[in-house]
């Protein structure tokens, strides 16, 4: 609705980012269910493509691992940018981190467990901050 969007415009990035992650929470046993699924998707997805794929795209074109992996990292944090601008710092940081876990490891594996499980916990945190949900009891 047209007072939904004008309301949306007025409020702070914060209350934007609090109301957004009130919708998205999952209350049910379903949507939980639903959620750890999509943390999975995003685990294998987003590490396939940025700790698999885009770093070495990256690493060829520029002849370099480390620009390779910064730049990996950059568009990981941008493509999260709907979750704040204090996130992406975060995400970026995470996005370094996960790479790391693939240098050492070798294994992509382990940096697609690691995401599913962060962002699984993320969930549940986010359930009992914004929704006064028990997730376990849900």
């Amino acid at each position: 609705s047209l007072i939904g969007i004008l309301s949306w415009r007025i409020r702070s990035p914060d209350e934007r980012r609090h109301m957004w992650v009130r919708h998205i929470i999952p209350r049910t046993p379903a949507q939980w269910g639903l959620w750890l699924a999509a943390s999975a998707a995003a685990g294998v997805s987003e590490e396939t493509t940025y700790r698999g794929v885009l770093v070495v795209l990256l690493s060829s074109a520029t002849a370099s691992f480390a620009v390779g992996a910064l730049l990996s990292a950059g568009v990981f944090a941008l493509v999260h940018y709907p979750q704040g601008t204090k996130s992406v710092a975060l995400v970026f940081a995470i996005a370094l981190v996960l790479q790391a876990v693939v240098s050492v490891t070798g294994a992509l594996y382990v940096a697609m467990v690691v995401h599913a499980l962060y962002d699984m916990l993320a969930g549940v945190r986010a359930a009992r901050r914004f929704a006064d949900v028990d997730p376990v009891a849900a």
